[in-house]
């Protein structure tokens, strides 16, 4: 359905792996280590890795099983939605919708604490929860304050799902004296003139829950999102690192001359002459787009994937002949 203009070929060329090569570099900037980034630095395909781990078989025995095509789809569903703060239930649904792969919950967690325990440790703590920094970044008050009085992560969570309005997770309602306790104690905290009404009215829901448990999140580039919830500020520092290069990356094909017409998720699909020395075209593009996201990633290095085509294909690979030169894919 997609075509160039008239006179003109496509050349599609994405990002491989951007986001998990973005993870690396926020987690490698923040705790000096990854083990992501070890992988990415030594040209190992991260999702056959993750793969290898997970069967128990070094990554040459991996290349020789008959499933390892299967293998490596579970293995990008993990590393795609654990890193972006998705819980067992989120995992077996996004799996299912996005990849189509089938598991269940206890499968899903339990592929998730060895994903971040034993193949990525880092994870560990890039997907550690703090609702007390939230807590008293929103009440403006010391996260000292916020622990002392509830001094347990049980206490938290009861009152985050008091403020948001619901009962026990086992359905049961929480003791009247308890729930008085939870906002009283709101109200001691409490140093946000904004919030001061919507405490002492006692008006629990969404919003409230958002105003007390939601903050900002910064991607490395200095750019600011604003009162998210754990999902989000898991997803957003190494989402919207790519983003930002991207960004860059199409400013800088726009320089050079080139013409994008389209941008989709981690993909470029550029209009080429038919005449152009499409080789001599890719290189230049492929190193525009990686050198400018190496600008952010550090000493991540970025790899891009191209194909030339008459039309738009996702399935499109690139084809060279004898002499190495570019040539227009075809689908069989």
């Amino acid at each position: 359905m997609i075509v160039p203009s008239p006179g003109f070929v496509f050349l599609g060329i994405d990002y491989a792996a951007i986001e998990l090569r973005t993870l690396a570099a926020v987690c490698e900037s923040r705790y000096g280590r990854s083990q992501l980034a070890d992988v990415i630095k030594q040209g190992i395909d991260p999702h056959s890795f993750t793969a290898s781990m997970f069967e128990g078989v070094s990554l040459e025995d991996f290349a020789k099983l008959p499933n390892r095509k299967q293998l490596r789809q579970q293995a990008k569903a993990l590393n795609f939605g654990i890193p972006g703060g998705l819980g067992a239930a989120s995992l077996v649904s996004y799996a299912a919708a996005t990849y189509g792969v089938t598991m269940t919950i206890e499968q899903a967690s339990s592929f998730r604490d060895r994903l971040i325990h034993e193949v990525y440790s880092e994870l560990t703590e890039y997907l550690k929860d703090d609702p007390v920094a939230s807590l008293a970044h929103n009440l403006k008050t010391s996260a000292f304050r916020v622990r002392s009085c509830f001094d347990t992560d049980g206490a938290l969570g009861a009152a985050k799902r008091i403020i948001a309005g619901k009962g026990k997770a086992s359905g049961a309602n929480y003791g009247e004296a308890f729930v008085d306790r939870v906002w009283e104690t709101l109200k001691t905290l409490n140093e946000n003139r904004k919030l001061s009404d919507l405490i002492k009215n006692r008006e629990a829901g969404d919003q409230l829950s958002r105003d007390l448990f939601f903050s900002p999140v910064a991607t490395m580039t200095g750019r600011l999102r604003g009162k998210v919830g754990f999902s989000q500020s898991r997803n957003t520092p190494f989402q919207g690192l790519a983003a930002d290069g991207a960004k860059l990356a199409l400013w800088g094909l726009y320089r050079a001359g080139f013409r994008a017409v389209a941008f989709v998720h981690d993909e470029v699909l550029i209009e080429l002459p038919i005449n152009a020395d499409h080789t001599e075209a890719a290189k230049r593009i492929d190193r525009i787009l990686c050198e400018t996201m190496e600008e952010l990633t550090g000493s991540i290095p970025i790899a891009c994937e191209f194909a030339l085509s008459d039309r738009w294909y996702k399935s499109a690979e690139a084809v060279f002949n004898s002499s190495g030169e570019l040539q227009k894919w075809n689908p069989k």
